[in-house]
């Protein structure tokens, strides 16, 4: 077993429901997967059916009272692990559409190299 960086993904999440969920209507859901990636690295998705950043982005500039900082932490934490000595991370964001072209949801993929992991401690009992 091997454990993330803690509260690394926590921002991603938070950013998938307060700008891609809140103002949806009908079912909202997110999921997240850990699937393994290239040469011993994985792969983080975290995946929701939102509204999309760009309608997300126009709520928020017509309500003007949330200033969104969720991807700027995340980036930062991967930022200070590879200036620890760790390899390279990086986040994708995806943007989902319809087949009518229509915002449906946001994918962000956070790729982590194998030497990021924490290992876990065995429990002497």
């Amino acid at each position: 077993r091997q454990m993330i960086p803690s509260l690394l993904l926590q921002p991603y999440v938070e950013n998938a429901i307060w700008h891609g969920l809140l103002h949806k209507e009908g079912e909202k859901r997110i999921h997240i997967r850990i699937r393994p990636y290239a040469q011993g690295s994985i792969c983080i998705e975290i995946d929701d059916n939102g509204i999309g950043r760009q309608q997300a982005a126009a709520v928020e500039e017509k309500q003007q009272a949330h200033k969104s900082f969720g991807m700027q932490i995340g980036e930062k934490r991967l930022q200070l692990l590879h200036e620890e000595g760790s390899a390279w991370a990086r986040v994708l964001v995806i943007d989902k559409y319809d087949e009518q072209k229509n915002p449906c949801g946001t994918t962000i993929e956070i790729i982590l190299p194998g030497n990021i992991f924490m290992p876990v401690k065995s429990d002497p009992a």
